[in-house]
């Protein structure tokens, strides 16, 4: 069985948007965060919040995994499945859950997908930042090559 995989700092940015990792890094710099653990492929802790005691937060290491150490094929397979879970809802919950799932999406079909897939699994999934970067990583290169 492979070992688990580090999980850095970059790792969990990775998996969120920055308005949600900000937030969560800010709370850890307060020293809001407390009892972090690892428990299988898992990190939890607890945070200290205003309302309640505390509230729960976890964060896993899968998506990495799923992606590092499948084949190409059983990465598109990955890939089906994802997309038959994705949520359709309009609630907080939906919008954050389509947009982890198009993360994975990106990651798992990064080495097949062209521009126009790719900007449509952002746009479906609400990936806007990815999106954006995808769009200015052009614009980027246009401007190099039109000095």
């Amino acid at each position: 069985m492979s070992p688990i995989p580090r999980i850095t700092q970059a790792t969990i940015r990775n998996w969120t948007d920055d308005v949600y990792f900000q937030r969560g890094l800010k709370y850890y710099e307060q020293g809001a965060i407390y009892d972090q653990r690892q428990q299988g492929m898992t990190l939890k802790s607890k945070c200290s919040g205003s309302q309640a005691p505390f509230y729960r937060q976890e964060a896993d290491c899968v998506p990495e995994i799923l992606v590092e150490k499948t084949t190409p094929d059983e990465r598109v397979e990955i890939a089906k499945w994802t997309r038959e879970v994705i949520p359709k809802g309009d609630s907080w919950s939906d919008g954050y859950h389509r947009a982890v799932l198009g993360k994975l999406l990106l990651d798992l079909e990064a080495d097949t997908l062209d521009d126009e897939a790719y900007l449509k699994i952002c746009r479906a999934t609400g990936r806007l930042n990815d999106l954006i970067e995808r769009l200015l990583g052009y614009l980027s290169l246009e401007f190099l090559f039109c000095r």
